[in-house]
Order: structure tokens, then sequence, then C-alpha cells
């Protein structure tokens, strides 16, 4: 189940956070490596809530627009499908690219790029950067777990797993 940017169920005795930047080779590589992991063993078993939050503008403007244009897509309820697009394309985040994709994943292109244009989660994407600084992220990805701070960079699952699984006690 999904919820805006976050993924499983709103009661699961775990809520990962994922701070994440959609130009980062290690967030992708998450993306790629853990997250459908993650999704098998833990979300749809009703274990574990993923939220998504970008980390605003750390790689640049591109990274910024990628996560309002995740946030914009969410407005009509397809965030995820669109942060899967992200990571798959390897494209840079232009309004263009971003906007196509939009329209292949079958958005209101116009309402979608009235949103991304207007810059409407700009605040969000950095209010999601100032968050993550206060827990102590300084790199993507990284990962709070119910809370702290719990691991940094692209992790093998078996670390997140040992850290659940001993939470899940």
């Amino acid at each position: 189940m999904t919820d805006g940017n976050a993924w499983g169920d709103s009661n699961a005795p775990v809520v990962i956070i994922e701070y994440s930047d959609f130009q980062c080779s290690h967030c992708r590589n998450f993306f790629l490596e853990t997250e459908e992991k993650f999704e098998e063993k833990y979300i749809a078993t009703g274990q574990v809530r993923l939220v998504y939050r970008s980390f605003g503008d750390a790689l640049g403007p591109d990274s910024a627009t990628a996560a309002q244009a995740a946030y914009c897509a969410g407005d009509q309820e397809m965030f995820w499908e669109m942060h899967d697009v992200i990571f798959y394309s390897q494209v840079p985040n232009s309004f263009e690219n971003l906007s196509y994709m939009a329209y292949m994943l079958g958005l209101d292109t116009n309402t979608f790029d009235q949103c991304l244009e207007s810059e409407k989660y700009l605040a969000r994407t950095m209010e999601d950067k100032a968050n993550a600084i206060a827990a102590g992220v300084t790199g993507t990805p990284s990962f709070v777990i119910n809370g702290q701070l719990a691991i940094i960079g692209n992790a093998p699952f078996g670390d997140f797993e040992e850290y659940i699984d001993d939470l899940l006690e």
C-alpha cells in the first residue's frame, strides 16, 4: 500500500526514512539492488513502512527538480512510479525529460507540468534536506530507522535485515 511518498502499512512497527537523491549513483544502486528485497520481506508483510525523502539540492538543482517531479506525480497518486522511472532512466533530470516521463506514466501532463514549473514542492525538498541534516545525515542514501540514523550508504541488505530483525524481536 502506498500513500504519497510512503510505502507500506501506516501501523508498521518499523518506519524507515530513506534520504536519497535521484542523481546519486549509490541511491540508484540501493533502488536497483535492495529496495525490492525490502518490499518482499518487510513491506508486503506489514512489518516496515518506507518513507522516501529527498536531500534537496545537495547534488545540484537537478536533484531538487527530480524530487519535485516525484512529489508532483504524487499529487496524481503516482509518486513511486515516477520514483522508479527516474532511477531507471539515467537521463538528465531536465524539465523536458521529467515531463516526458510523466507522459509515459499516463499522468495528466498539464497538471504535472504546471506543478513542476511552479516549483510547488521546492520548499518541501529543502525541508527534507533540513530534516536530514538535523538527523545527522551527511550523504545519500542514509536511513533513519524508528527515529535513529541507523545506516549510511548503500549497505548490503543483510545489514538492514540485522538491524530490522533486532527491532522486530
